[in-house]
């Protein structure tokens, strides 16, 4: 015991009472306090500089949880920034803060004038908001994803702006600083970065949403004039009406490597200077009306010199940037939900029923626990991502930044909900100062991607993975005459997991703070189901790797949960250790939303393992037939409860 509290004591800071953690290591029922992690395996242990931290080879964290390989330095939570930097970033949010309060006003009036004020544009412009993570050679101010992060944070006093910013910063330029020649990022990124322009992207079509195969959108090669004839009409274009620079996306001929004319998406850089772009009037949108969403019609000719990449390389273009930075959104949506939950909680503390405030009765206290649990794990996710962004030499996190957006979506939805029920009658009134938190989150369900497209995405991403690294492994449980070993370990393991008796491999418990130990082991649980479930996909789908849509959601919840409880476990984990104000507030919040997490992953890998019986097996079946007999019919069509047979 005392070797424990002398490894102990070197974690936590000096002002912690040294009687306090003896104490707590008297009740604590774990003899194992942490896991030694070599200096190469952290992100934490990356050495902060003054302009950017040192990159470590840090591989895709949730992608390789679907190879039944789990980095347990995430649960050391990423610190990237020295004592500088952050010192300077806290600065930097102080100004913004100051400046947002001074302009309450005019920022309350975005919805209504469906427009940013021109006075705060031109303030972002003067400050240096734009071009934040652009490399200073570039003209860009570069700062770390993290810092970014709380910068949109801060701004997300009013969403339309935090989303304005990132809109420009994230998808505007991004695909010029990917895939521009040195000619491009010289003509384009210093007035971008300056401010001086904007920029937009424009993918979205009438019939082309999700599937960018669909853009029916022409640029057809002239080969007297040496350009590209560009004709289609664009929607949804957000910033069209301010911006200068659009990243394009159009079907154009090519040849394949057999020398065969095809038709393949390519990426343009239309400048608005040339003419031939005409932009429409806004939707009459109710939120983000801040972005101004427009048609925007194009008729132009683009020279061969504005493609971004190699023509018929738009996909690749669009795949590096569309879900890369995906989580960034999330840093004003944590804004917004903050503030509503203060009101919520205010009005708990003042409305009375039944000669009680509101916040002394316990189901109310539940509610609001709940909802900070979920606002926890959103916010513990969003720099946990930001970090892995800033400490990756080659970051791959496309899947956990389409997980923050989606978590950031469901939870706008129960949070809100949840606030306008508590706060009754003032909710419902049609000038009432919660409506547009109403607005807001259903305009975030569908904004960059649906959740049944995004769910999917994550699914097939993470079994795309497991058969990439694992494919000739997966072959030889599928063959029992030519590897009877290993097919007898694999019926021996899917025993295992279906009796509920597969061990805990990863030893999480050994990482975390002895108050966690067993929230670490209700997370371990759920991290071995997902190699299991994966694999077992695989295994299903057949050549033509065909999974059913249903479970490819199912898993993607799956995973997304698992993602939530392990930030939330490194944050809490670490703020108890250095002894952060509110730390004991911030266990007691992940302990219950673990356990709870854990209960619906359980329900998830019943269903997805069909375990429950035949009659169970065909739920999806059943859905499925009656969804097809409804768009069949083109109606609801049930017989009316009094409806009687007529007799003749």
């Amino acid at each position: 015991m005392q070797q424990i509290v002398c490894s102990l004591q070197q974690t936590i800071m000096v002002r912690q009472p040294i009687l306090q953690v003896r104490r707590m290591l008297q009740t604590s029922p774990c003899h194992r306090v942490y896991e030694v992690v070599e200096a190469r395996d952290t992100p934490t242990s990356g050495t902060a500089l003054t302009t950017r931290v040192r990159k470590l080879d840090f591989p895709p964290f949730v992608k390789d949880l679907f190879v039944g390989k789990f980095n347990k330095s995430i649960l050391s939570y990423a610190e990237v920034l020295n004592y500088d930097r952050h010192r300077a970033l806290e600065e930097k949010v102080g100004e913004i803060s100051t400046y947002l309060n001074s302009r309450a006003e005019s920022l309350a009036q975005v919805d209504s004038k469906g427009e940013l004020p021109p006075e705060v544009i031109h303030w972002c412009k003067k400050e240096g908001m734009f071009g934040l993570s652009v490399p200073r050679e570039l003209g860009g101010k570069d700062y770390l994803a993290t810092e970014v992060a709380r910068m949109f944070e801060e701004m997300g006093r009013d969403i339309s702006l935090s989303e304005f910013l990132a809109v420009n910063e994230f998808l505007g330029y991004r695909a010029i600083l990917e895939h521009g020649t040195q000619e491009q990022k010289d003509k384009y990124l210093p007035p971008l970065c300056a401010g001086d322009w904007l920029a937009s992207f424009c993918l979205q079509e009438e019939n082309a949403g999700s599937d960018p195969n669909s853009v029916q959108a022409t640029a057809t090669y002239d080969v007297d004039n040496d350009c590209y004839l560009l004709e289609g009409k664009k929607t949804w274009v957000a910033n069209a009406a301010s911006a200068q620079l659009f990243t394009v996306f159009a079907q154009t001929k090519v040849k394949n490597y057999m020398s065969e004319e095809e038709v393949q998406l390519t990426a343009f850089l239309v400048d608005l200077s040339g003419g031939g772009v005409t932009v429409c009037d806004p939707y009459p949108v109710t939120s983000y009306t801040g972005l101004q969403f427009s048609d925007v019609i194009f008729n132009c000719k683009v020279p061969t010199t504005c493609v971004l990449g190699e023509p018929g390389q738009g996909l690749q273009v669009l795949q590096s940037v569309l879900h890369h930075n995906k989580f960034m959104m999330a840093a004003g949506v944590v804004t917004s939900l903050k503030a509503l939950l203060n009101q919520t909680v205010e009005h708990c503390n003042t409305r009375k029923q039944f000669g009680l405030h509101l916040a002394k009765f316990s189901l109310v206290k539940a509610q609001l626990a709940r909802m900070a649990g979920k606002l926890y794990c959103l916010e513990s996710m969003l720099y946990m991502t930001a970090g892995l962004v800033d400490m990756s030499e080659y970051p791959d996190v496309e899947v956990e930044s389409v997980i923050v957006k989606q978590y950031a979506a469901e939870t706008s939805d129960f949070i809100v909900k949840t606030c306008l029920s508590l706060l009754g009658s003032q909710a419902a009134l049609e000038n009432s100062q919660y409506q547009k938190y109403l607005t807001q989150n259903q305009f975030l369900q569908g904004w960059q991607g649906s959740a049944n497209i995004l769910k999917c995405f994550i699914g097939i991403s993470g079994v795309m993975h497991l058969v990439q690294a694992s494919g000739p492994e997966l072959m030889r449980y599928t063959q029992p005459g030519l590897h009877p070993i290993t097919v007898s370990k694999w019926a021996h393991h899917t025993r295992q997991h279906r009796k509920d008796q597969a061990p805990l491999t990863h030893k999480l418990s050994d990482c975390v703070h002895p108050r966690m130990v067993t929230t670490a082991e209700r997370l371990e649980w759920v991290v071995e189901k997902i190699p299991f479930l994966a694999t077992k996909m695989a295994l299903r789908s057949g050549e033509n790797f065909q999974i059913p849509e249903s479970e490819l959601v199912k898993l993607a919840d799956l995973v997304m949960e698992t993602y939530a409880m392990t930030c939330a476990l490194s944050r809490s984990s670490r703020s108890y250790i250095v002894g952060n104000l509110h730390a004991e507030h911030e266990i007691n919040l992940v302990i219950p939303y673990i356990c709870d997490a854990r209960l619906r992953c359980k329900q998830l890998v019943l269903e997805l393992q069909n375990w429950e019986g035949e009659d169970e097996d065909r739920n999806d079946e059943y859905w499925t037939q009656n969804g097809f007999f409804l768009a069949e019919k083109g109606e609801y069509c049930v017989s009316h409860p009094l409806s009687r047979r007529t007799v003749f």
